[in-house]
């Protein structure tokens, strides 16, 4: 019977060891990622998905820290308006603004972010004109790029692609987020040319199921968690994001 005891015990805590080590090397490859919503067309969404991703990634326990890299502030200013209503609300994540024209800042502070135990969320400028860009590009494990299947927006979505596949020989991973999509409006033409569009950006990178149009993503929160609607809105778009970043 004590042989049977001792080993029932050494299994538990044999099992015990190994969730342990486990979570150790599941914790290590979440720490210093960096991830990246870019695009250089605007409208699409970029700064609200980086704020709500932010909020996704800390209610399932993750660390984040997110970076403004966009000369509107938009991020850095919707934290403070968000803080004037509430100033009690303690956020679960921080937001910091870095200058998108000084590249050799930029490069300097990306590797104290490779060095953190958190994921990094950047809020990437909205133009390649801006010399911070390049290295936020060149440097990110992931990046996040939300689009629509407008023609314009397609267009401008290709022309950063070549800059950042060709040019700039980015070896990220690339997420498309297809963001603010009607799901009643369009042509049995246009949604042919949409399926089109979604074929041609697979080639590139993987793509994320669509964020239907919702008045709930854009009154998003930097200071609370994503409440249950808005949860459901973007959780299953967000999974193949979340899965990139447990490899």
């Amino acid at each position: 019977n004590l042989q049977k005891i001792i080993k029932e015990l050494l299994f538990i805590l044999t099992l015990k060891y190994s969730c342990y080590i486990c979570t150790v090397l599941y914790i290590t490859k979440l720490m210093g990622k960096i991830i990246s919503f870019a695009n250089q067309k605007g409208g699409v969404g970029k700064t609200s998905l980086c704020a709500i991703f932010a909020n996704h990634l800390t209610a399932k326990g993750q660390k984040v820290s997110v970076k403004d890299m966009d000369i509107q502030m938009s991020l850095s200013g919707h934290r403070e308006d968000d803080l004037k209503v509430d100033p009690e609300a303690k956020p679960s994540w921080d937001v910091e603004f870095v200058n998108p024209m000084d590249s050799k800042e930029v490069a300097a502070k990306l590797q104290a972010w490779k060095a953190d135990d958190s994921i990094t969320l950047i809020d990437a400028p909205g133009s390649l004109a801006f010399p911070g860009l390049v290295p936020i590009l060149k440097n990110a494990d992931i990046i996040v790029i939300p689009m629509t299947y407008d023609h314009d927006v397609l267009r401008s979505t290709l022309g950063f692609l070549k800059v950042v596949l060709g040019t700039l020989q980015v070896k990220a991973k690339l997420v498309f987020l297809p963001n603010r999509i009607n799901v009643s409006e369009g042509t049995q033409e246009e949604l042919a040319q949409q399926r089109h569009n979604a074929d041609i950006l697979k080639k590139y990178g993987i793509l994320a199921p669509r964020i239907k149009q919702s008045v709930k993503v854009k009154r998003y929160s930097t200071i609370y968690e994503n409440d249950t609607y808005l949860e459901k809105a973007v959780a299953y778009a967000f999974e193949p994001i979340v899965e990139l970043i447990k490899k």
